[in-house]
């Protein structure tokens, strides 16, 4: 019966509390939460309380319900702040318009430009960006939690060294465990580390329906496994541990590929880099100019020539996009290899330049010495975190940064901001 909730419907179970979301807003009538597969860098989906198939038969059924959903999408995009850059609420009205989960449901998008008309046929538009959780050193402050961030890569979250209070950084910052699809750890310092236990434990509590992949150094098997039987809890996801023993490639997906490079820290401590696959862009001048349109850019793509015509004639290389995650180390030829051409290059930088000695013997960078990574490897993007609770002005590490010669862009990361994978070279 409409308007009363229905035992086989995924959404009824959200507004019961019997699936776990990640709720940003919640009035007498509609709940928003999190898209766990977000197509723009704010993805948050308004559902009415009351069961409605679709936006239509909310409309017909209960327009107050109906018009609370439209109120409620424009809250969430003040709470968001995408109200300047502007946003889309989108209502999917059946199956053949993309709806897949029949309980009416409204779409908030933002934070990316958006095309209009969409293209038929075409990809979603890939999300890529760094979303930061905690950037302190050692220990947590009053603004800075220890480290922890996670990596949108299109469909993907990669989280990298989640210290302590990790899973509420995630609840403050809008990422679910159903966003973490792999775990990388550098090194078993605890504020790199000591969040493993309650995110493994939540990602099982939130039976995350996909399996999750955790990359650690091998000598740390211990600890690792310390950590995830912390403590009693149901285990209902596939968990893979792929400890890391050697330089090399990590994992390969249609996406990237993940690489690992051994750093100087007084544990074994170990950098992760992604490298997207170059692939070829058509170049429509040329393919004019031969004549080639309509299927037959399908076929010569997928026959490398078409009447005499070679593919590389009309088309170029696209070099793929590089990230890489750069933490406790001291200048190393793994720092080095792991930022080389990097689109973004996300590095601790511990201390500033006057406490290089310092710096030396504990393991780590200063903000000059992690500039100059960047600017001997061509990154296009630094990101600099990990700071010591000693310092309180982070211009200065902005300035050191400057002073050792880093042209870039650049950003000194801050616990909950976003930062976006710089758009690809044309």
């Amino acid at each position: 019966m409409a308007g009363e909730p229905q035992t086989d419907c995924l959404f009824c179970k959200i507004v019961t509390g019997d699936i776990p979301a990640t709720i940003v807003r919640e009035s007498a009538t509609t709940v928003a939460f999190r898209d766990i597969n977000p197509q723009a860098p704010t993805h948050v989906l308004v559902i009415p309380k009351a069961h409605y198939p679709d936006a239509a038969a909310l409309a017909a059924g209960d327009p107050q319900a109906a018009a609370d959903v439209l109120r409620e999408a424009g809250l969430v995009a003040a709470d968001e702040k995408i109200t300047e850059t502007g946003y889309r609420i989108v209502l999917n009205t059946g199956a053949g318009a993309g709806q897949t989960v029949f309980h009416a449901h409204a779409h908030v998008l933002g934070g990316r430009g958006m095309q209009w008309p969409p293209v038929s046929g075409s990809p979603p538009v890939s999300v890529r960006e760094l979303v930061v959780l905690g950037t302190a050193s050692q220990v947590p402050t009053r603004h800075r939690n220890h480290n922890g961030y996670l990596l949108r890569w299109d469909g993907e979250g990669i989280l990298f060294d989640p210290g302590e209070g990790t899973q509420r950084q995630m609840l403050r910052a809008g990422v679910a465990a159903h966003d973490i699809n792999r775990i990388c750890v550098t090194h078993f310092h605890g504020d790199h580390a000591l969040g493993l236990a309650g995110v493994i434990q939540r990602i099982n509590l939130d039976q995350v329906p996909h399996p999750v992949t955790a990359h650690f150094p091998a000598s740390g098997q211990h600890f690792f496994d310390r950590l995830r039987y912390a403590t009693a809890y149901r285990e209902s996801v596939e968990l893979t541990e792929a400890p890391v023993a050697a330089d090399g490639v990590l994992a390969t997906t249609d996406a990237y590929t993940l690489d690992g490079h051994r750093l100087s820290h007084p544990v074994e401590s170990y950098g992760y880099r992604l490298t997207e696959p170059d692939r070829l862009r058509m170049l429509p001048a040329k393919l004019a100019e031969h004549g080639i349109a309509g299927p037959d850019v399908g076929r010569i793509q997928r026959d490398g020539v078409l009447r005499g015509v070679p593919l590389a004639e009309v088309s170029e290389t696209r070099r793929g996009q590089r990230f890489a995650f750069v933490m406790d180390t001291r200048l190393c030829d793994g720092a080095f290899a792991l930022a080389e051409k990097c689109d973004m290059l996300v590095i601790e930088s511990t201390f500033l330049d006057e406490d290089g000695r310092l710096a030396d013997d504990h393991g780590h960078l200063t903000a000059g010495q992690a500039a100059r990574v960047a600017k001997e490897s061509g990154v296009r993007h630094l990101v600099l975190t990990h700071f010591s609770q000693r310092y309180t002005d982070p211009d200065a590490f902005e300035r050191q940064a400057r002073a050792a010669g880093f042209d870039g862009e650049l950003t000194i990361a801050q616990d909950l901001i976003r930062v976006p994978v710089p758009t690809r070279h044309t």
